[in-house]
């Protein structure tokens, strides 16, 4: 199943419901939490269903270590960098989950119908 209705989600769901939903926009990422939060709750949850190392390859960008060293490597991959050359992570978070959500980094499914909802797991 496919949504992309605004206001069609119950606003009482469960918090990982609406989480998922920001990863692909259909939910307003900025109102639930900082975008670097988002977007290591995306990278994490990515790599334990084995689809990370997929969608950050077209970046150029290895999959290797926790999700904070990964949103490393992509803010500095995409020139997210602060004087001083440290990674803005709040921009490199809000520029993967653009990139992740317009299909930039290429075609995903966040569930398979065999698998288990987020939620119930």
């Amino acid at each position: 199943m496919v949504v992309d209705s605004p206001g069609i989600l119950d606003p009482r769901s469960e918090a990982e419901v609406h989480r998922m939903m920001s990863w692909i926009s259909s939910t307003k990422g900025q109102v639930i939490g900082a975008w670097d939060n988002l977007a290591c709750e995306c990278i994490d949850f990515l790599n334990n269903i084995g689809r990370l190392s997929a969608i950050v390859s077209p970046l150029g960008v290895s999959a290797e270590g926790d999700a904070n060293d990964v949103l490393e490597l992509v803010g500095r991959r995409l020139g997210k960098l602060r004087p001083g050359g440290d990674v803005d992570l709040e921009s490199s978070g809000r520029a993967f989950i653009d990139a992740l959500s317009s299909g930039r980094l290429g075609r995903i499914s966040l569930e398979t119908p065999e698998a288990p909802a987020p939620q119930e797991e």
